[in-house]
């Protein structure tokens, strides 16, 4: 929540860019942050700019930028409840202007019944995400950014293979999540009257729900 208003108001932007659509229906987690620079929260309508998905705020995700070396994070996780994550970063120079950066990752937990009743209390799942950016940056200010995003997660609750609900029946909660986005940003310095910005964005999101 952002100024008092549930998610369905707060835009989730990556690198400035809405690429990652709305909290109402983004988990956060879905979004593996071994690349990640900065936070930005602001508050407030920015509407203007972002329409009405913006009415409470923005959270504006900032990535890490390629350094003058070559640098590689690698994450592995577990949980006692039987959960994995793996997560790859790599970034390194291009040349002197050009960088480029890339981000992985396969996370899946098992489905879970704690209290053996049949029905399961923690969703199993499985999620794959990638995310190459490629950076250029000239001597004399000017920048441009592209990216690409994909995500894809299968998600399985409801009752156990064999078990039922009370109605004697089963009950399935499947859901099946796609989503991949493009992301391009430049700016360039005009002498005399500021700098000139270019942002374009687009997102495909493809759900099925059972």
């Amino acid at each position: 929540r952002v100024q008092g208003m549930n998610g369905g108001y707060t835009q989730i932007l990556s690198d400035g860019l809405p690429l990652n659509g709305q909290a109402s229906w983004l988990g956060l987690l879905q979004i593996t942050p071994a690349d990640l620079g900065q936070v930005e929260v602001i508050k407030g309508a920015a509407s203007a700019l972002y329409g009405p998905a913006a009415l409470g705020g923005i959270i504006n995700l900032v990535s890490r930028k390629p350094r003058d070396a070559a640098e590689a994070d690698i994450l592995l996780n577990a949980t006692s409840r039987n959960g994995q994550d793996t997560t790859a970063y790599l970034a390194t120079p291009l040349s002197d202007d050009w960088g480029a950066s890339i981000i992985g990752g396969y996370h899946r937990q098992s489905t879970q019944d704690l209290d053996t009743d049949g029905w399961i209390d923690i969703p199993g799942y499985e999620r794959w995400t990638a995310r190459p950016r490629l950076f250029w940056t000239a001597a004399s200010g000017a920048k441009v950014y592209l990216t690409l995003g994909a995500m894809t997660e299968r998600r399985t609750g409801g009752t156990l293979p064999g078990r039922t609900a009370p109605d004697g029946q089963p009950f399935a909660q499947n859901q099946r999540s796609d989503r991949f986005d493009a992301g391009f940003v430049a700016e360039a310095p005009v002498e005399g009257l500021g700098t000139a910005h270019l942002r374009r964005a687009a997102t495909s999101q493809r759900e099925g729900h059972r």
